[in-house]
């Protein structure tokens, strides 16, 4: 209804009688500072504006106009962009025209259309209300609806069509951005106070310990385990000596013609059997051995302590809160 009555209106300014002339600032405030070639040039774009208004085309109406106001801000042509704005669907920005084209009250619009348009700014301001949003963080970008609005630490008003509305606040790198949707309802004022959560420092903490390939006792468990092993075969060997020489001495009794069907030859022959034995297993012994204590040798400095890497220590300070809402 709001749009459509508007635009009844608005149909109207094509006509001479609305139509705004070259003013002169000694009667005319809305004329202050305007030269008549400036006049002229804005009157000339007002009238394009207005043979496409005529046609509906209120996008390009509404171009003429900005261009129009841009060269002299007539009430009227601000009445004019007011309705070309409404019937876009920019019912905010249409508040602010026609706050300005009432600015002067009747006298550059007449007194029917003056009523008409504060009459139509009670309508605009039920189906839009005012925000305000403050913001304390210093050095923080606020944007509403993908827009900036301003940079913190302040405080603006915003009117906005009913519905809902997003605000976005960023602070690098210190800050987590900030998302806060926000209903508006028509009629009223309303307010909020931006909050922003600060940033969870992480700091990676590197740190090395010493560390070994084994326990520090195994390497001498092998030189411990190969010694006794070694000490066993010397053991083995000076017994396959004394038997050894047992056998010798049997053997030079019958000067070394010794026969099996000799006295004593069967008791001197297993004292060579065993010392025969007794030697293989020493030898054996040693080799094992000795092999075992230079191993372990080995494995102790290999197994001397060396300096690693291991993983990092995250560190999380926490989160403090700045703002309320």
């Amino acid at each position: 209804m709001l749009a459509r009555s508007l635009v009844l209106v608005a149909a109207l300014l094509g006509s001479s009688v609305v139509m705004p002339r070259i003013a002169h600032a000694d009667d005319k405030p809305w004329a202050q500072g305007v030269s008549a070639e400036k006049q002229k040039k804005a009157l000339a774009l007002y009238r394009e504006g207005n043979s496409f208004f005529q046609q509906a085309q209120y996008k390009e109406a509404l171009a003429k106009y900005e261009l129009a106001l841009a060269e002299w801000d007539h009430p009227l042509v601000r009445y004019n962009a007011a309705v070309c704005l409404i019937n876009l669907d920019r019912l905010p920005a249409a508040w602010d025209d026609l706050e300005a084209a009432v600015r002067f009250g009747d006298a550059p619009l007449g007194k029917e259309l003056f009523d008409e348009a504060r009459r139509y700014q009670r309508q605009l301001a039920a189906d839009t209300g005012t925000l305000e949003i403050t913001c304390n963080v210093p050095g923080a970008d606020v944007q509403l609806d993908g827009a900036p609005v301003m940079t913190g630490p302040g405080k603006v008003t915003k009117r906005l069509a009913k519905g809902t509305h997003r605000i976005v606040t960023t602070k690098e790198p210190d800050y987590v951005t900030g998302t806060q949707s926000v209903q508006i309802e028509g009629g009223r004022p309303q307010s909020t106070t931006i909050a922003l959560a600060k940033r969870e420092v992480t700091r990676v903490v590197e740190r090395t310990q010493l560390e070994r390939r084994w326990s520090p006792w195994k390497p001498y468990a092998v030189i411990g385990g190969g010694a006794a092993v070694a000490g066993v075969g010397g053991v083995m060997m000076l017994l396959a000596r004394s038997q050894f020489s047992t056998f010798d001495d049997f053997s030079t009794s019958c000067g070394g013609q010794c026969s099996k069907g000799d006295p004593g030859y069967d008791a001197a022959k297993k004292h060579y059997d065993r010392g025969y034995l007794e030697r293989g297993i020493g030898t054996g012994a040693l080799v094992v051995g000795g092999a075992a204590v230079a191993t372990g040798i080995v494995l102790v400095f290999m197994n001397q302590p060396r300096e690693v890497q291991v993983a990092p220590t995250v560190e999380h300070p926490g989160v403090a809160i700045l703002g309320r809402f």
